[in-house]
């Protein structure tokens, strides 16, 4: 991520934040993805993010958002050692990546509030 020391907060919402699996899948060969920057792109490595961070994902997810996220969330508490993973991983009862997305016009849904409670928080 360039420039990433700017960022003090992050919020990645039912990713796929390893692109390597995607090489061999017709999304991979539609998007002509190739290796170089599957590895590019890809955020597992965590280098990239000096920012706090959220990751929320849909309990409706399928298996792959979902041990993607719950990869990074564990990745990230591993590499700063200040919090449980509680505290950065919010999984939201009944959501996907698309009505997770789309419940954030709602100021009451479970995604929304924790949004704000993370970017509000000091």
């Amino acid at each position: 991520m360039k420039d990433a020391h700017r960022y003090q907060k992050i919020v990645l919402f039912s990713g796929i934040y390893n692109l390597r699996p995607l090489l061999d899948t017709y999304i991979g060969k539609a998007i002509n993805l190739n290796l170089a920057e599957a590895e590019a792109l890809s955020v597992v490595s965590l280098d990239k993010i000096a920012a706090e961070l959220l990751i929320v994902v849909g309990s409706d997810e399928s298996p792959k958002f979902k041990e993607q996220s719950q990869y990074i969330a564990e990745k990230y508490v591993e590499k700063y050692h200040a919090m449980n993973i509680s505290d950065c991983y919010k999984i939201i009862p009944g959501e996907d990546h698309f009505t997770l997305v789309t419940s954030l016009a709602d100021k009451n849904s479970t995604a929304t509030k924790e949004l704000l409670r993370f970017m509000l928080q000091k």
